[in-house]
């Protein structure tokens, strides 16, 4: 079963410790989410993007348990037909397979629907659970209750702005001038600082500057699917500045090259 423990639990779950920089009260520890940052409340968000690598575990996981071909293991497979039409990207590596070729591992999944990633979240929820419950030690650590989503606009929204006005920071970084903005042109791509702006499509996650939150990649690299359906958030490489404001809206029907997403856990005691 192709299903990398590094991700979803910590060889020791103490080592799990999520933070969040600007607090000025004692940081919340929850050991057993690894990957995530302590957001607000009985929230903890993807510190960044869905991988392809963390996808294939997915499909590797359900071709494992329903077998290859069967009907479960194809609603897996990821829409990655409109990589081959992309000419700017005939010298890249792995440019005939953004999903499968090892130099894109890290690179955010692109090309799931909406029911996709809502089916992964109950996947990585049931997956974690297996992994943090299978002692009594390891169960006592973690709360009764706890299951992965996709974040509501408010809670995205929450995590880009980092604490900041956004009326003065529309991009949720304080130092964000001309000059850092890593534009291309107004109507291209719109990366955070730590970017290459000579880059056409997505970068590895957590390729660029953390915010005051510690979360990567919230603007701009690919846009982001929320609970509302049809709607992403961030912006992405395909997308203008205004755009990618934090209050912004971009708007989807289909699989996009530039469409992904992260989840949010939510705890219950």
């Amino acid at each position: 079963m192709l299903l990398r423990l590094s991700f979803f639990v910590c060889i020791a779950l103490a080592s799990c410790k999520s933070s969040r920089p600007d607090l000025d009260h004692p940081r919340p520890v929850l050991a057993g989410l690894p990957g995530t940052i302590f957001l607000r409340d009985s929230l903890w968000l993807d510190q960044n993007e869905i991988s392809n690598v963390d996808w294939r575990e997915f499909i590797g996981w359900t071709a494992h348990k329903y077998g290859i071909g069967s009907p479960e293991y194809l609603a897996t497979l990821p829409d990655s037909i409109f990589w081959l039409t992309r000419a700017d990207l005939s010298t890249e590596p792995g440019h005939e397979s953004y999903f499968r070729e090892p130099p894109y591992n890290e690179y955010p999944v692109t090309g799931i629907t909406y029911e996709q990633a809502l089916v992964y979240c109950d996947w990585r929820t049931e997956r974690v659970r297996e992994a943090v419950f299978r002692t009594p030690e390891e169960k006592a650590k973690m709360p009764k209750g706890f299951r992965y989503r996709l974040p509501t606009v408010a809670e995205w929204e929450y995590a880009a702005g980092a604490g900041l006005d956004i009326q003065k920071h529309p991009w949720g970084f304080v130092e964000f001038s001309e000059k850092s903005k890593h534009c291309k042109a107004i109507t291209k791509a719109c990366l955070p600082p730590g970017a290459n702006p000579e880059q056409t499509f997505g970068l590895p996650r957590g390729s660029g500057a953390p915010n005051r939150y510690g979360f990567s990649d919230l603007i701009g690299n690919a846009a982001e699917m929320v609970a509302e359906r049809g709607v992403a958030k961030g912006g992405s490489y395909a997308h203008s500045l205004e755009e990618s404001r934090v209050n912004s809206r971009v708007y989807y029907k289909k699989p996009m090259p530039w469409l992904g997403f992260r989840c949010i856990c939510v705890i219950n005691n």
